[in-house]
């Protein structure tokens, strides 16, 4: 009886190790997700913008606006493969490497 009581309960301690570590996987993937494909936040750190920005200043990159490419079809493709593809850069925007 004590044997089947000992399975049991390395089996749910397994169960929920596995259900914490699923979760905190998902939960990472969908931060990179969108970090790499829709927003990421950047600090300014040098004063080579200012008169615009200052060192210091925290902004955030709209990394929608000039599209999302599949990343590594350049590699295979001629031209890169665009989920959707945004406008090119204008006068006046800031780009950030």
């Amino acid at each position: 009886m004590s044997e089947i009581t000992t399975t049991d309960q390395k089996s749910s301690k397994f169960k929920y190790f596995r259900d914490q570590t699923l979760s905190l996987t998902y939960a990472l993937l969908a931060v990179f997700a969108i970090r790499s494909a829709l927003v990421e936040p950047f600090r300014i750190p040098s004063g080579s913008m200012i008169p615009t920005l200052f060192v210091g200043d925290q902004i955030f990159v709209n990394k929608m606006a000039y599209g999302l490419k599949v990343p590594f079809t350049e590699w295979i493709f001629p031209e890169p493969v665009y989920l959707y593809k945004g406008a090119g850069p204008k006068r006046g925007d800031v780009i950030v490497f």
